[in-house]
């Protein structure tokens, strides 16, 4: 992949920062909170994906600085030199004056391969002050191409530093793409915990209200000498309990509502007015009544094909493998650096000579009096006496690899041990969701019973409020079921690398 093209990688980084600023003004959805809402805010404003969106941004500077030996450098000079020396004429020595003018100018370019191209051109102009002599002028025109054998060979160590640069980049993305999933999952669970704890102070709150109704016209039957007095005791008692119970569930709400707004990136100002949850729980879908061994290997079916879904998208996985294909380039430049250094540099140009006085002259032996090209071949030859740091790089290098690989089969473990579990608990936290259901529909039956039964003076005051008591323990295992189930399908879309930014609806539904 380019320079060019990976710099343009479409990022989630650009959905996770571009509405940063605007997102903590109005992030008070209007009316209810619904799931889209907290999505679309941590997107925007989650402090995890801004600050490694920032890392990716960093690491696009580093790629584009690590191209900086590639870039063509342009060297040029005047030099002007003025030398008194002495000449023998005859018997007697003459001192004279020689003055030189010089001006050169070249470029440089190193490409990617290693081999370096030095094109260039120089004029020089000499006179002195002996009447006799005539200026003259010279000048030379040519490339130079040096060519790496071994160390270098190919751009193995001078190209690295950007190849390495490119795949850390390419790994900070997928690192991002992680943290977007990661986060997106916690926002769910977190609303998820905030949906349940406003049907728990609602579940709640009708029981207090109940408690206080039954003790009220319990109250009115005592004044009336119907009941006796010691049954406002446990009425009152009751009434205690509920109202204790409804205060711990406000303050569980206040502490759910910080928790989501928490994961959306909201202040704590904005979080103090963050609205109830509008969105519902999902609904399981009807299963066919089927064997127990039927059902089994279709759980197994779905968690090889989820498995299989996951090793191939999840975003932790692809950074690891990019990073560890870093390490292995890096580890070539290592290898490559540790060899001999045999390069061949092949030059070619021309020389031209006049003489002539005048300034204009500086420059005409570029193009006049040229005799023919010149050529030169160099061959160099380094070897390191010992070059125990190379060494050691390599060594370094190839232990660095091995740990990446192991910590590759370390990551595929944890996914497929995570699909698999997540897999289970969604089904085991559906089949629980339904015999919760079961639970509160048979409650509401028999405090329904109790109520005809102590009209008909068969049962007791306090059966029918442990009746009531049962079914708002019932109806509160119904909410920790739904609760339980709605994270367990972040946790499995998670799992399965099934998060994805564009669909929060996604977040309702089983992969």
């Amino acid at each position: 992949m380019s320079r060019r093209r990976l710099l343009r990688l479409p990022l989630v980084a650009t959905l996770a920062v571009a509405g940063a600023a605007r997102a903590q003004a109005d992030a008070r959805p209007s009316g209810g909170l619904t799931l889209s809402d907290v999505v679309r805010v941590t997107l925007a404003g989650g402090s995890r994906i801004r600050y490694d969106a920032q890392e990716v941004e960093s690491w696009k500077g580093r790629v584009m600085a690590s191209s900086a030996p590639f870039d063509p450098r342009l060297r040029t000079a005047v030099t002007s030199s003025r030398d008194n020396q002495r000449f023998a004429l005859g018997a007697a020595p003459v001192w004279a004056v020689q003055q030189d003018v010089g001006y050169e100018a070249g470029v440089e370019k190193e490409f990617r391969s290693g081999i370096v191209v030095s094109p260039g051109v120089g004029v020089t102009r000499s006179a002195t002050s002996l009447a006799a002599d005539i200026p003259t002028g010279s000048a030379t025109a040519g490339v130079r191409v040096r060519v790496p054998l071994m160390q270098n060979r190919g751009g193995s160590v001078s190209a690295t530093a950007e190849r390495v640069a490119e795949l850390d980049y390419r790994g900070n993305v997928e690192d991002l793409r992680h943290t977007v999933a990661t986060s997106l999952r916690d926002a769910a669970i977190a609303y998820w915990s905030y949906v349940g704890a406003r049907r728990r102070l609602d579940v709640l709150t009708t029981a207090e209200a109940r408690a206080k109704r039954l003790a009220d016209e319990t109250e009115q039957l005592v004044r009336a000498d119907e009941r006796p007095a010691g049954d406002m005791r446990q009425l009152l008692a009751n009434l205690a309990t509920k109202r204790a119970a409804r205060i711990q569930a406000e303050q569980a709400l206040v502490q759910a509502r910080f928790a989501v707004a928490e994961e959306m990136g909201l202040r704590p100002a904005l979080a103090a007015r963050l609205p109830d949850p509008a969105t519902d729980f999902p609904v399981p879908p009807e299963e066919a009544d089927t064997t127990e061994a039927a059902a089994a290997r279709a759980a197994a079916a779905v968690v090889e094909r989820l498995t299989t879904a996951a090793l191939a998208r999840r975003a932790d996985l692809a950074a690891a493998r990019e990073k560890g294909e870093a390490s292995r380039v890096e580890l070539g430049e290592f290898r490559s650096a540790a060899r001999p250094r045999l390069d061949v540099t092949v030059g070619v140009g021309y020389t031209g000579l006049e003489s002539g006085p005048g300034v204009g002259r500086l420059f005409t032996p570029l193009y006049r009096n040229v005799p023919g090209l010149n050529a030169s071949v160099q061959v160099s030859y380094e070897l390191p006496a010992l070059n125990a740091a190379g060494r050691g790089r390599v060594a370094q290098g190839e232990a660095f690899l091995e740990q990446q690989a192991i910590g590759r089969e370390l990551i595929e473990r944890q996914i497929g041990a995570g699909v698999a579990t997540a897999a289970e608990g969604l089904r085991r936290s559906r089949q629980a969701l339904r015999e919760s259901q079961t639970a509160v529909a048979l409650y509401r039956e028999t405090v329904d019973n109790e109520k005809r039964k102590f009209q008909l003076g068969m049962s007791t005051l306090f059966d029918v409020i442990a009746a009531e008591d049962a079914l708002t323990n019932a109806m509160l295992g119904e909410i920790a079921s739904q609760h339980a189930y709605a994270a367990a399908i972040a946790s499995l879309r998670f799992e399965a690398g099934a998060l994805a930014a564009h669909d929060p609806a996604g977040l309702l539904t089983p992969p």
